[in-house]
């Protein structure tokens, strides 16, 4: 028989060493994840036969090619991102650019359209307005630049030209210039074989008539970053009022991004889903998910995270879709 007060001393024993191994069970368990790969993103996007357009990036092609090889029988095409100008506004192509769209099309998804991505960029002068003045302002710049442009990807064996112009915003004299511009390159690309996408801002005025033709891409991201408090790229209330407001544009599409942004204070650092998965593992913090936006969010220190993963992406696409009365097609920014 044992004696009482050692059966107690025991039972205290068993009792202390399984409350510490139950909590260090709880620290053993994996922590929360939201899947952050970039084949659950595209896959999510692509559930219901809905179209999804790529944008791959010059300074990362490289692993950007391994998503394109793999998901190039499901997507509709894919965004070469991008040529910009020189000092002397004159169109340039980096060479990571140029070897994205010969290898694609050397490799065994040659089919899949790759566009050539144009933004009004130019060196320590990004989103330029001064650059869009120069080339918009008279018929023989427009010219000049649209002939640029279209030789440009003709040379380069591109599927079609993407516009990529910024900062319009309620300058309805540049608008005047730039749809003329537009309607020219629009013609140039017909007589060329070449497709037009045209990209726009969310702020693009509705009182702005776009031409027919070209198909159009909604940006509907950055409504939080440096500037403003901290939040998602997008929530379903700035989803809903961009798609109602460009409802009745033709052929609209709209663009959504993944990644996320680190605020700090006034500051954002912008994140991708692979740096923000490195993040979440490096401080090992459990991020929640925002009911309004659908994103997801956590802080560290100062610093506070919000990203989009495959379930966000998925939601904003379905918010879209909701307001559109149909499945849009989506533009994804971006692999890498």
């Amino acid at each position: 028989m044992n004696h009482p007060l050692k059966s107690l001393a025991l039972v205290v024993c068993l009792a202390l060493l399984s409350g510490g191994c139950e909590q260090r069970a709880e620290q053993d368990k994996p922590r929360q994840k939201t899947d952050l790969s970039q084949d659950q993103q595209i896959s999510a996007l692509l559930k219901g036969k809905r179209q999804l357009y790529l944008w791959s990036v010059y300074w990362d092609n490289e692993s950007s090619l391994t998503s394109v090889y793999q998901h190039a029988g499901k997507i509709a095409a894919l965004g070469d991102f991008a040529a910009s100008y020189t000092k002397k506004n004159r169109l340039f192509l980096p060479a990571a650019s140029q070897e994205l769209a010969k290898r694609v099309r050397q490799s065994s998804v040659a089919k899949l359209p790759v566009y050539l991505t144009v933004v009004n960029d130019r060196p320590n002068d990004l989103k330029s307005l001064e650059l869009l003045q120069s080339l918009l302002e008279t018929p023989e710049s427009r010219k000049q630049a649209v002939q640029e442009i279209v030789s440009l990807a003709k040379s380069q064996h591109f599927s079609g030209v993407e516009l990529d112009f910024e900062k319009i915003r309620g300058d309805l004299s540049l608008w005047r210039k730039f749809i003329s511009f537009e309607e020219e390159l629009q013609t140039r690309c017909q007589k060329g074989g070449l497709q037009l996408r045209v990209v726009l801002e969310s702020s693009t005025p509705k009182t702005v008539k776009l031409p027919k033709g070209p198909d159009y891409v909604v940006m509907c991201y950055n409504l939080h970053y440096s500037g403003t408090k901290p939040g998602p790229k997008a929530d379903k209330a700035f989803l809903k009022q961009v798609a109602r407001k460009f409802k009745q544009l033709p052929n609209v599409s709209y663009a959504l991004a993944n990644g996320g942004f680190d605020f700090k204070g006034k500051s954002a650092a912008a994140l991708t889903s692979s740096q923000v998965a490195a993040l979440l593992d490096q401080k090992k913090v459990i991020p929640k998910r925002d009911a309004e936006s659908g994103a997801m969010h956590f802080k560290y220190g100062l610093h506070e995270v919000w990203y989009a993963d495959s379930t966000t992406l998925a939601e904003w696409a379905k918010t879209l879709d909701q307001v559109s009365g149909r499945q849009v097609a989506i533009s994804l920014w971006r692999i890498e």
